[in-house]
């Protein structure tokens, strides 16, 4: 059951990525496609180094192909996200996204096969309702059917596909050569983003005269990627994908709410989000749901 605890480990990391996101984009970056791209080519820096030296192979070119497009629909997914959150307010917005587990479930079921017992399937439904309980800010309007609404849907299903096609991708490959080619493939979907001419402007404001709190907060900001992204593969390579999933998304927006709340009482200069003391029970409630189902994974 090792990797229940980096199916756990990545998603707060990711939280933590989500601080530094939001100061890089309301002091640096404030075009989300620039973060987006230059992040996603500072990222394979690492991967690249540390695979060098672990033996890269060339897998069967099913697995290639697999790994390649869940790097590149990984990274294009966020096009639809951030554009969704132009449109809406994050708390209509992000309940949507918890339905990226859901998919995960069927697609894996459909195409890997993958079937959980009983135990399982109840814990996955625990830590789900728990996970959109933990986002809700306000109910009155969440699923209003909108162009947004469609946009952060299509975003799901994207990341979705990703994770199983990097399940799939493991048949061949291990931890290090699986996670090179998704690079490489997340490298493809950059290219598309520097389509965009606020990115490449960006991109020449980072790498000619970068300012030293930006470098810092880049150099923060890949060090989370870098490991989040190694504790997720190393959980999706020997954990059930659809698990690993609804783990990653539930306590995510945990870490969330507890970096929201610590930041906003101790360090408003980095985060202030009001707290409402309403919600505070059904934060408490979806809490112990998530932990419910983590008890029953472990049962």
């Amino acid at each position: 059951m090792i990797w229940v605890i980096f199916a756990i480990a990545a998603p707060f990391l990711w939280a933590g990525m989500n601080v530094v996101d939001k100061l890089l984009r309301e002091h640096h970056l404030k075009n989300s496609a620039s973060l987006s791209a230059i992040t996603g080519v500072l990222a394979f820096i690492p991967i690249l180094i540390v695979s060098s030296f672990t033996g890269l192979t060339i897998p069967s070119i099913q697995i290639l192909i697999g790994a390649l497009m869940a790097g590149f629909l990984s990274r294009i997914a966020v096009i639809p996200y951030y554009e969704a959150l132009s449109m809406e307010e994050a708390s209509r917005v992000i309940p949507v996204f918890m339905v990226s587990p859901v998919f995960v479930l069927i697609l894996s079921f459909l195409f890997l096969g993958e079937k959980l017992s009983i135990n399982h399937y109840i814990a996955f439904i625990l830590v789900f309702l728990g996970s959109v309980f933990i986002t809700f800010r306000s109910i009155q309007g969440i699923f209003k059917p909108n162009k947004a609404f469609f946009l952060i849907l299509s975003a799901s299903l994207l990341f979705s596909i990703g994770d199983v096609l990097i399940k799939y991708a493991y048949g061949e490959q291990n931890l290090w050569n699986n996670l090179f080619w998704f690079s490489i493939g997340g490298l493809f979907g950059c290219s598309l983003l520097f389509l965009n001419k606020g990115a490449r402007s960006d991109f020449k404001k980072v790498f000619v005269k970068p300012k030293s709190s930006l470098v810092k907060l880049l150099l923060l900001e890949e060090l989370l990627v870098f490991l989040s992204t190694v504790f997720f593969f190393f959980a999706i390579m020997i954990g059930p994908i659809s698990l690993v999933s609804v783990l990653g998304s539930g306590f995510q927006g945990l870490f969330i709410l507890l970096f929201a709340v610590i930041l906003s009482k101790y360090f408003p200069k980095i985060l202030k989000e009001e707290i409402d003391k309403k919600a505070i029970a059904v934060k408490v409630i979806a809490i112990f749901l998530m932990l419910g189902g983590l008890l029953l994974i472990y049962l």
